[in-house]
């Protein structure tokens, strides 16, 4: 402490002035429970600020000093009256932000702070003489008695003053001398706005920040403090250099610093949501599963265990058939770790369980809504499409719901927010329009419990007047309030967002004192933050978003899912800056008003928008004085300056979905199936990497170079985010899928959807296989492949060891072919045993004593891990024996050859990586195109017709006339169309006219695009063909294409030419000999438009028309061959798929199989038809189904060429 009275001694230079009788007494009173200002009418007082602080500008810029001083004295009081007014707002007659753009003087007493600091020295100087002696006289009789409340007052209102500013340095060394070392530190960031050279201001702030326990911000400053701007002042000021010592001396003290062993208090770990957690790989062997679906307390397991049992495997198997569409799908629920207990948030309330045993402490049986929807129509027996309704909006808020399962821990204080499902809008209907409810807002609550015992501490929310007794609140002052989160606790400080119909508010909340009669904490501060277009419950997103402030420097960064970002002064909170960021909302065109994703046209598929790919978290992310944001109602990734609220750059979202930690000037994202990082500078991407085993399921773990992320392969996998490269995937042998990863002091947590799994550390002998993926994590692959290799040579069978073996080798190849080529033979040999173990899989469960459904997914796993390794082989050596360019065109030649030889015996083999299945041949063909594109025109022709023999014995050897088209596709698909175009002309391959009709027209279309004489042989074919058959259609379409190419070659669309010359010649062919192919076929559409009088209104339901009439459009994508101008429709009844041509008839129609999940509300709005010639591919929720559009059956339906689910 004698360091401490030191420093602030010498740095209260003016402490002479007054007399510090008090300065080291107790501070005399603390802030009132009832603090809180009453809201004065917000638009008058904005209105009447703005006004005063236009007239200061205005007497400013004429030079008026003496009448500038006191027209910013009386802003400046009325700034300091009540809350901050905001000075951006909606309105005409108010500056508006466009997308990207900062305000970075936003509120009103930042814009008058700014207005000081940038004037001219006169008006500080008449500013000074006409207030500083007021501000002495004011200031002398509270520093006397050392009245914080009194003092803090006074000091800011005087702040301009030197007075006013030592008065601040005082106050902080009152809160400092108590032990309140996070109070000091934000009152010294406000002398540092004024202050910004001093060296020692800067450090005692950073002394302040490690004392407290916020080392971030201890090291940023001190480290600020290093630079070469204070390189000078430093080295002159040995009380700074002494405070810079000690700094680093607490930042590195445990007792002050702190590690990620000693818990994990909050979301994202610390109040900057960057805490990192120490990495080891995973020893999966000793797992212990704990199920958040089921009650131990006598009074509630008897009604709730048997509907919790039953709805385990339902939101399991949604959980899965979620990752097999690729949806996002992870937990928005994870795990806090405080002392020896770790908590959990479930539908039925909460869990504390002992870290090292994992046995239940305590619990608290609270339903969430929709559990007690569930719960009521299990009591009235009505068993029906509503209880799986319910069941399915359980499942949504376990998914994206984050605000209902946020937790935050302080001390011996759990704070948690409850009944905050919208899983559906209680007030409005479908189409978004308000309902009978539609005036009274929902609310939820926040609630304190015992962090050790479970004990009910206090809440706050809920309605008073609520009709149901469950949703019914205590009288408190925050009752009305809907909690965007859970609160942000710093030190004695706790931040809420929270919003009521007059907006949304940064509240500050106090703790019930002891000894007093209220139960509920107090009021200490509100800040208005902005008045939203659309309530929290009629907006999609903010209300499952978990908005939570950042903190840092003395600002609370706050999301708020309102287009904005807000930054506002812990000290004060004075709004400091406001960011607007572009948004993917939009209003709804038809049957509604309300306010729906884009991509999506109703309320419905605007959940379905989301629930496919979102930013799964809103919480910002601080580090090196920048901010990350992903805000929940956007898809850009938002970079921005920490001091003034500027973006620095943004990057879209794409195919990710969460920041998965920061870390040496690198932003590491992952995605479903990616991991990709950039650089937190300039938003250049560093790199990007597929996951290879499995989808991500869960949240990962990162300790700032390697990422541990849960898949569903299941596997974690362990990723180096230095240059993206996998490390090692270890198996998960757990009865669930993994979920959201917590690595905790006594082993690593998985939080899933329902049941916790923890990890011990184990002691143990580690096997061989865990041994070397040790080696792994520690880069040194060398020795890990020596260990398996050695393992396997006297333990063959060990599959997790041979699998990581394979696993390393190709790792190897991908990283450098050409000098590990020579693995190719052993990785071959490793798949042939682990093809004779899939064989062998009936037998090992029984020695392994495994039970049938275990036997059942040994066997799938060694299926999928075999199949991936053999495509993951197949793609490596397709990209390590790359066809230079620069080989002899012999020796391309056998070599492409070969290849072709390949691809009949591929063409049954596939491998699943994730939820995507790639043909084995397909990944040949693609490595024989790119290799046939860097060859000249002319050998392209000459291999077309060198290779007929070739293909033909290939084709004759093949035993089914369905292996022999898919052989031809392939020849078209490497870019060999009119060799393919040849064989289907070959008579005595005696094909089935019907069924080549459709290859042969796309061989031919391909072969069009040839250069030459082939070009033109290949288009009077292709014309001669339609022609015979009567598809005007196609012929008109393909021809309208070249003719666009010709006339408006940079804005032409669909079929390309290969060339001007080309593209004249086969014109002319059809001038010449199709002239009738050129004229538009005619339409049955006649006559003038006309409008009729309808009864319909927008407020009303659509009508229901009849069955022929389209209900909804999927849209068509792809412009070649037939279908140019065609609609693909869903129509009613029967949910079948309808084609209308541009004459407006109904070609065909048919049902597709499989496309009715579970609460189908139609087709998704990301359903599509993509059209290449005759074939349409329809891409459904679930399935891929190819059909021939051009022909119809018997029973009006097209045929079917493939599907796949």
């Amino acid at each position: 402490m004698m360091l401490l009275r030191l420093f602030w001694a010498l740095t209260l230079g003016l402490a002479a002035v007054f007399s510090f009788v008090a300065a080291s007494s107790s501070v005399a009173g603390q802030e009132p429970a009832d603090a809180a200002a009453a809201q004065d009418n917000g638009e008058t007082e904005q209105r009447a600020l703005l006004r005063q602080v236009q007239q200061t500008e205005q007497l400013l810029q004429e030079s008026k000093w003496l009448e500038a001083a006191e027209q910013f004295e009386a802003a400046w009081e009325l700034a300091c009256a009540g809350s901050d007014p905001l000075l951006e707002e909606r309105g005409a007659d108010v500056r508006q932000l466009s997308a990207g753009q900062t305000d970075v003087v936003a509120g009103g007493r930042a814009r008058l702070e700014q207005l000081y600091r940038s004037t001219a020295a006169e008006f500080k100087t008449e500013y000074a003489r006409q207030f500083e002696a007021a501000a002495q006289q004011k200031l002398r009789p509270v520093l006397s008695t050392g009245n914080a409340i009194e003092l803090r007052r006074l000091a800011l209102r005087y702040q301009f003053t030197a007075a006013g500013r030592t008065g601040l340095k005082t106050l902080a060394r009152l809160f400092a001398d108590r032990g309140d070392f996070l109070e000091a530190a934000v009152v010294l960031e406000r002398v540092r706005l004024s202050e910004t050279d001093s060296v020692r201001l800067l450090l005692q702030t950073a002394w302040c920040y490690a004392m407290s326990g916020l080392r971030q911000d201890a090291a940023d400053l001190s480290a600020l403090a290093r630079s070469e701007r204070f390189t000078a002042n430093l080295a002159a000021d040995g009380v700074a250099g002494a405070l810079l010592a000690d700094i680093e001396r607490l930042l590195t003290s445990p007792l002050v610093a702190g590690t990620p062993s000693v818990g994990w208090k909050q979301p994202l770990g610390n109040y900057r949501r960057t805490e990192r957690q120490l990495i080891t790989p995973p020893r999966l062997r000793s797992m212990q599963t704990s199920s958040l679906f089921e009650v131990t307390d006598v009074l509630f397991a008897e009604q709730l265990n048997p509907l919790l049992a039953a709805l385990t495997d339902f939101l399991e198997t949604q959980r899965e058939k979620s990752l097999r569409l690729n949806s996002t799908s992870v937990p928005a629920s994870g795990v806090l770790v405080a002392g020896e207990l770790f908590y959990a948030r479930t539908p039925v309330g909460l869990q504390a369980r002992h870290l090292q045993t994992g046995e239940l402490a305590w619990e608290v049986v609270r339903q969430d809504a929709p559990l007690r929807a569930l719960i009521s129509l299990q009591k009235s027996a009505e068993f029906n499409g509503d209880m799986l309704s319910g069941a399915v909006e359980l499942y949504r808020q376990l998914i994206r719901t984050v605000t209902t399962s946020q937790m935050a821990i302080s001390g011996r204080t759990l704070y948690v927010v409850e009944d905050s499902d919208y899983s559906q809008p209680p007030n409005t209907d479908m189409f978004g329009n308000p309902g009978s409810a539609g005036l009274q807002l929902r609310t939820n609550f926040i609630r304190a419990y015992d962090a050790t015992t479970g004990l009910f501490l206090w809440q706050v929310g809920g309605q008073t007047q609520d009709a149901n007794p469950l949703n019914r609140g205590e009288a408190n002052l925050l009752a009305g309030y809907y909690f965007l989160g859970a609160p942000l606790v710093l030190g004695n400080r706790i931040y809420v967002l929270a919003e009521n119909g007059e907006g949304i508010h940064l509240i500050r909340l106090g703790e019930p004192q002891p000894g007093q009669p209220e139960a509920n904490p107090s009021i200490l501060a509100s800040q208005l933050l902005t008045l939203p277009e659309r309530r929290v419950d009629q907006h999609p997103l903010r209300k499952h978003a978990g908005l939570i402030p950042s903190f840092a420097q003395g600002l609370l960064i706050c999301p708020l899912c309102d287009d904005r970002i807000i930054a506002v002064s812990a000290e004060d909170l004075s709004i400091r800056w406001v960011f607007r960021y572009g948004g993917i909302l939009q209003r709804q065109e038809l049957g509604g008003d309300a306010l729906i994703l884009r991509g999506s046209f109703d309320p419905l598929s605007s959940e379905v928008v989301d629930l496919q790919n979102r930013w799964i978290d809103f919480l910002p992310r601080i580090s090196d004085g920048k901010i990350l944001v992903t805000p929940r109602d956007s898809d850009q990734l938002y970079c921005l300056n920490l001091a003034d609220g500027q973006q620095l750059w943004t990057a879209p979202r794409g195919a990710l979905h969460a920041i998965a930690g920061v870390a040496d000037q690198r932003v590491v994202l992952i995605g479903n199936r990616t991991v990709s990082a950039i650089d937190l500078n300039t938003g250049r991407q560093l790199w990007n990497s597929e996951l290879r085993h499995g989808v991500t399921c869960g949240t990962c773990c990162f300790d700032g170079t390697v990422l541990q992320i849960p898949t569903n392969a299941p596997s974690i996998v362990l990723v180096d985010t230095r240059t993206g490269r996998e490390l090692v995937a270890v198996d998960w042998s757990g009865p669930d899928l993994p979920g959201n990863l917590l690595q905790s002091s006594a082993g690593l947590l998985s939080a899933g959807f329902t049941a916790i799994t923890r990890m011990p550390f184990d002691n143990s002998e580690p096997l061989p296989s865990e041994r070397a993926a040790e080696f792994l994590v520690q880069g040194r692959r060398e020795d890990a492949r020596n260990l398996l290799e050695a393992h396997l040579a006297q333990q063959p069978q060990d599959v997790a060891a041979r699998t990581m073996l394979i696993d390393l080798l190709l790792q190897l190849l991908r990283t450098d072919y050409s000098s590990n080529q020579q693995v190719v033979g052993t990785i071959r040999e490793l798949l042939v045993k682990a093809s004779q173990d899939l064989e062998l899989a009936p037998l090992l469960h029984s020695l392994l004593a495994m039970g049938p459904g275990d036997a059942v997914v040994l066997g799938e796993q060694l299926r999928l891990a075999s199949r991936r390794q053999q495509l993951e082989l197949a793609e490596i050596i397709a990209q390590g024996e790359s066809f230079d360019p620069a080989l002899p065109f012999p020796e391309f030649l056998e070599r492409f050859r070969n290849r072709l030889r390949q691809l009949p015996g591929a063409g049954t083999t596939s491998a699943v990586v994730g939820n995507v299945e790639r043909s084995t041949a397909d990944v040949i063909a693609g490595a024989l195109h790119r290799g046939l594109e860097l060859r000249t025109a002319r050998e392209r022709s000459q291999i077309q017709q060198m290779v007929i023999a070739d293909v033909s014995a290939i084709v004759a050897s093949l035993s089914t006339e369905q292996q022999k088209l898919q052989f031809i596709q392939l020849l078209v698909r490497i870019g060999l169309p009119q060799t393919a175009a040849e064989l289907l002309n070959d008579a005595s391959l005696k094909w089935d006219a019907e069924k080549i009709r459709l290859p042969l027209d796309m061989a031919l279309l391909e072969s069009a695009r040839q250069s030459g004489a082939i070009a033109q042989q290949s288009a009077r074919r292709l014309l001669a063909g339609w022609q015979a058959r009567q598809s005007a259609w196609p012929a008109y379409t393909w021809l309208q294409d070249l003719q666009a190419w010709q006339n408006e070659p940079g804005h032409a669309v669909g079929w390309s030419p290969s060339g001007r010359d080309e593209q004249q010649a086969i014109i002319e062919l059809a001038t010449n000999e199709f002239p009738a192919l050129l004229q538009a076929p005619a339409s049955p559409w006649q006559g003038t438009v006309t409008a009729q009088p309808s009864d319909d209104r927008t407020m009303l339901p659509v009508r229901q028309f009849a069955s022929a009439i389209p209900h909804r459009a999927i849209p068509m994508h792809g412009n070649s061959g037939l279908y140019r101008g065609w609609r693909l429709m869903w129509v009613q009844p029967g949910d079948r798929i309808a084609a209308f041509d541009p004459d407006g008839r109904i070609r065909w129609s048919f049902q597709p199989l499989g496309t009715l999940p579970p609460r189908y509300y139609g087709y998704r709005p990301d359903s599509a038809a993509y059209s290449c010639g005759n074939v349409i591919v329809l891409c459904l929720p679930g399935l891929l189904v190819a059909v021939d559009g051009h022909t119809v059956n018997s029973d009006g339906s097209p045929p079917i060429l493939w599907q796949k689910t």
